[in-house]
């Protein structure tokens, strides 16, 4: 602030609209830099951003705060399925994670409370910005939450590996990613920002567009570097793979098999399920599991908090 050649900051993110505290944040400091936290920020920010809603956004704002910056930690893990499940199961790695999760322990001990915050966000009773911001909250948070189950998930079959667990806590730790998954999938469902296909149909409305340009969309997003919280991803990509990973060592645990390497041999076939994406027109990809009333949204982030005491 005190350099004569600092003018502001420049902040050009990817996705514009995906972060709105930290648009705020960059721009509120580009012009006065004296308020250097988000939790400095956030009364404003709320009061502003939604009205009469802003009370209960501020305590959610405040309450997932801590998971929030766990970005780097619970990084999303969703993405990148298929080389996740290609890894072995060592005691190395099962070591890693387990002292990964427990350091975690504090803030995904508060998960359950910061979901039962959410399911009372005013999502659905008509101010477009609370019901855009409980959704980014929820599926932050579920994404967040998905990352530690499926570490979870290996440290349990490293248990059993090492004869420390039996094929029902494997499974079960399994159930939990694929819950968690699936509610994450749900909420995703409750805002066109995260549907490709809405975006096509906007796209339409304006101007003809070229037939070919629905599988651009879909390259764009379903890349290793671009795949993110987008709803036809995660029910057509991530819980189909999820799905072939849980059932892959459903069946190696059950079949009892503790010497052989934890590593599907050959490969699980992944690409069948990005394929078989490709293959299926958007339209056909539309949500129905869900409907946009506050009571499902309720619904979801109760159910998230039961998975996830």
């Amino acid at each position: 602030a005190a350099d004569p050649m600092c003018k502001g900051f420049v902040y050009w993110p990817e996705t514009s609209h995906s972060d709105s505290l930290m648009l705020e944040f960059f721009t509120k400091n580009a012009w006065r830099p004296d308020r250097l936290t988000p939790e400095a920020l956030l009364p404003e920010f709320c009061r502003d951003r939604y009205q009469e809603a802003a009370e209960p956004m501020l305590a959610a704002w405040r309450a997932a705060l801590p998971l929030i910056k766990l970005h780097g930690e619970l990084p999303a893990e969703f993405r990148k399925l298929a080389a996740f499940a290609a890894q072995a199961v060592t005691p190395e790695r099962t070591g890693a994670l387990a002292a990964k999760c427990a350091k975690l322990e504090p803030e995904m001990k508060a998960v359950s409370a910061l979901c039962r915050t959410l399911a009372e966000l005013p999502y659905g009773t008509g101010n477009a910005l609370a019901d855009r911001d409980a959704i980014d909250l929820a599926r932050t948070v579920a994404g967040r939450t998905f990352s530690d189950a499926l570490y979870r998930y290996v440290i349990a079959q490293g248990e059993w590996a090492q004869g420390k667990a039996d094929a029902g806590a494997v499974k079960a730790a399994g159930e939990r990613c694929t819950a968690i998954l699936t509610a994450l999938s749900d909420i995703l469902s409750l805002h066109d920002d995260y549907s490709m296909n809405v975006s096509m149909a906007k796209l339409q409305a304006i101007h003809p567009i070229n037939p070919c340009f629905e599988q651009t969309l879909k390259g764009n997003a379903e890349n290793g570097y671009c795949r993110t919280y987008i709803y036809e991803l995660c029910n057509e990509c991530y819980l189909p793979q999820l799905a072939l990973y849980t059932k892959w060592v459903n069946d190696r645990v059950a079949g009892g098999d503790r010497k052989s390497p934890l590593k599907p041999a050959p490969a699980l076939p992944m690409k069948a399920v990005t394929d078989a994406f490709y293959a299926k027109p958007l339209a056909d990809m539309a949500a129905s599991r869900v409907s946009r009333t506050r009571e499902a949204y309720r619904g979801l982030l109760e159910r998230l908090a039961d998975t996830t005491r």
